[in-house]
């Protein structure tokens, strides 16, 4: 289990080594998904109000939603089977994504370990989202940040698109915050994409791979690829 964090570990240092390299060369290309609509108010064009806990989405539904924005993965899993470790939160510590007290949606401002448990035991279900890339060898940064930016676009657009029925879900990234606002507001304004920004699945203290294999769903791909992985829980 040692070897599983410590290769997390050196991946996510990684990608941060190679977006910042991104950056100093200049701005890319990503999509934009749109904001989200105020949901549950019943006005025009929109859902009636709807109770804590009410939910019309199936697994079914979530799964076909998934694949038609080209997340693969969609594996099902119980939202009690989720295990929050210590270990894996403290990992962020280390600061290898550069992200650490630095935005609304890592540790420390995120909650603390015993919050983020609580708050995903509200759920009873989640589904694995995914996006793959081959990679020409390990050190294909390019491929990497370009997997890293079309997940972190189909992961939102994901979430948009079900939010927008009034849906209440539990979004947890692959990495840092999926808005790309920067600099983030923290900590001296509070997020200016509250329904957008979301939190890592390692800062909510899971281990992703273990989470893969609740769900029965592949964490690696073979050699010479890369997966970034997030979930979402629904009540």
């Amino acid at each position: 289990m040692g070897r599983v964090w410590a290769a997390g570990a050196e991946m996510t240092g990684r990608l941060y080594l190679v977006r910042r390299a991104v950056c100093e060369r200049g701005p890319k290309n990503r999509p934009f998904v749109s904001g989200i609509q105020e949901k549950g108010t019943g006005g025009p064009g929109e859902p009636p109000p709807r109770s804590p806990g009410e939910t019309d989405m199936t697994k079914e539904e979530a799964i076909a939603l998934a694949e038609e924005l080209g997340l693969r993965g969609r594996g099902i899993f119980a939202a009690k089977d989720l295990k929050f470790l210590k270990e894996v939160r403290d990992m962020c510590k280390t600061d290898k994504c550069g992200n650490y007290k630095k935005t609304w949606t890592c540790p420390p401002a995120c909650g603390t370990l015993a919050e983020s448990r609580k708050k995903a035991k509200q759920y009873s279900w989640g589904i694995i989202l995914q996006t793959t890339a081959e990679m020409e060898d390990e050190f294909d940064g390019e491929a990497i940040e370009e997997a890293s930016s079309l997940q972190r676009s189909r992961f939102l657009e994901y979430c948009t698109r079900i939010r927008e029925t009034g849906e209440d879900i539990l979004p947890m990234g692959s990495g840092g915050c999926g808005v790309d606002c920067a600099p983030c507001t923290y900590p001296d304004a509070p997020c200016r994409f509250p329904d957008r920004a979301f939190t890592s699945m390692e800062a909510y203290g899971l281990l992703v791979t273990d989470v893969c294999k609740s769900a029965n769903t592949p964490y690696y791909y073979g050699r010479n690829t890369v997966t970034f992985t997030g979930c979402v829980l629904f009540h």
